[in-house]
């Protein structure tokens, strides 16, 4: 996986591309999402794993993505992110996080998903 084809990806999440992001994703892809009952929760297999990315996309609404550090270093990445969102009382909300990437290849096999909550 290179740094740019990393970038592709997040791209084609942004633009909420299902399709695209399912092509950078391989068959026995390992997703760790923030919030679950695991801490997180785990999802193994790419239709799992498209069915769970579809349900992200879709409650990510009028929200703004922005993408910070990212890098590829042999077969391990990150890319760093702000979210804003708009809450039911019209505030807008930033969470920042980072997503730790495992490949195999030029595919995702690991997508672990970490951010920062409020208390």
């Amino acid at each position: 996986m290179s740094e740019e084809r990393l970038r592709e990806f997040i791209k084609a999440w942004i633009r909420q591309d299902i399709e695209a992001v399912m092509s950078f994703i391989a068959e026995e892809c390992i997703y760790e999402t923030s919030t679950g009952p695991e801490p997180g929760q785990t999802y193994v297999g790419k239709e799992a794993i498209r069915k769970k990315f579809i349900e992200v996309l879709a409650d990510d609404g009028d929200g703004e993505l922005q993408i910070g550090l990212t890098f590829v270093h042999g077969d391990k990445g990150l890319s760093e992110w702000r979210y804003d969102y708009t809450d039911a009382e019209g505030r807008v909300i930033p969470q920042h996080g980072c997503d730790v990437f495992e490949f195999v290849g030029d595919k995702i096999s690991r997508k672990s998903v970490f951010r920062k909550t409020y208390a």
